[in-house]
Formats: C-alpha cells, structure tokens, sequence
C-alpha cells in the first residue's frame, strides 16, 4: 500500500489515505484463487472493493489465526514449497 498523509489544519487533524500498488493486485489475485479452491477461505472481495484495507487486513488476520501462516505467506508473497500447488497448499489445511 501506498500512504498519503495530509494535514488540512491542526484542528482537523491527519488526513491518511492508503492506495493500492501493483504488488497489492498480486496479492488479491493470490487470495482470490485460494478462496476459488476452498471457498472456506474467506474472500472479501466487497471489502476490497470499498477500498476498506482495515477490515481486508484484519480479515487476512483471521484467516492466519484459523489456518495457520502458511496460507497467509502465501497470500503475500507467493510463498509455496517447492513443487507444491496452491490446491496443495490449500488441502493441507481442510
């Protein structure tokens, strides 16, 4: 994510935006095939559709607590042993 940070006047406080990059596309790509193998998986494509990162994030978050990290590194950075399939990985965790 990108940050924009903007301070319109001290009485109205930070202004924070977060824009998408490239790299955050890639992941919801990831996200969204894992959910395609095992629709278990939450995928919150409304959330991400609403640009609402706080509860993509904490949903992301949840999915770590209940099927371990595994899935989540995958979902981040592509992360798979070698050889392994994203229906593999995903298998493992039913």
């Amino acid at each position: 994510m990108e940050v924009s940070l903007h301070e319109p006047s001290s009485r109205e406080g930070l202004n924070i935006q977060l824009y998408p990059v490239d790299a955050t596309f890639e992941k919801i790509e990831r996200w969204e095939a894992v959910n395609k193998v095992n629709k278990n998986i939450p995928f919150p494509e409304a959330d991400i559709n609403k640009q609402n990162w706080g509860k993509v994030n904490l949903e992301l978050r949840n999915i770590e607590e209940k099927y371990g990290a595994r899935i989540t590194n995958y979902i981040q950075d592509a992360s798979l042993t070698e050889g392994e399939s994203v229906e593999e990985l995903v298998s493992e965790l039913e």
